[in-house]
């Protein structure tokens, strides 16, 4: 191992988690700390992406407490391994926690991050939190082309759409969905709903 250079470290956390070594990982990140000038964004990345493939979240939290006081630059990317770690073991909830502590702090979140924790909140059912993530998602996309929406997640959003959702919701997401993802689901979607309510269906397409 190179002292004052992680990348050595990385590795070595990297091959004990797929192994699955917990006490291992946890021993070289303790070794990498004390032996390297400064932990970079990138040593807190491969250490939370080896605690998540362990599925030892409550030691992943932890590792997000010591990067939220190194001092270093905000990155995304590094809260996210856990967001998509707690979505993809069905914690949505959890997820959904870290991305509103963190935009109440003021700080940038990625759109497809909320829309996957969506997409797990669609998966069991409970609408009404799916809706609360995707009215922040959505207007995140707005004027960035190179970002795009789950496609699965939105055709769950449009089947709801048609056979679930009151006008009124359904008015809303298709607000919101106009300015992403335009095209003529959307408006059958919408349209279902209508006739479902036993509204004019004239203006769907206003």
């Amino acid at each position: 191992l190179v002292h004052k250079d992680g990348e050595g470290y990385n590795h070595l956390i990297s091959l004990y988690a797929r192994l699955g070594k917990k006490n291992e990982v946890l021993r070289l990140w303790d070794m990498e700390k004390s032996a390297c000038k400064r932990c970079i964004n990138r040593d807190f990345i491969t250490m939370l992406e080896s605690l998540v493939k362990l599925s030892e979240f409550d030691e992943a939290n932890k590792i997000l407490k010591e990067w939220e006081s190194s001092g270093n630059c905000y990155d995304f990317g590094v809260p996210n391994v856990v967001i998509v770690g707690y979505s993809e073991k069905d914690f949505p909830e959890k997820a959904e926690a870290i991305l509103e502590d963190l935009r109440k702090k003021g700080k940038a979140t990625n759109p497809n991050s909320w829309v996957l924790v969506a997409g797990r909140y669609l998966h069991k059912g409970e609408m009404e939190k799916a809706f609360g993530c995707l009215k922040t998602a959505l207007p995140l996309y707005s004027g960035n082309k190179k970002l795009k929406p789950n496609h699965r997640v939105i055709a769950a959003l449009y089947s709801w759409i048609a056979d679930n959702a009151c006008v009124e919701d359904a008015e809303a997401l298709v607000s919101l969905l106009r300015n992403v993802q335009n095209n003529r689901h959307m408006y059958y979607a919408l349209t279902k709903a209508y006739v479902r309510a036993g509204k004019e269906v004239e203006g769907v397409l206003e």
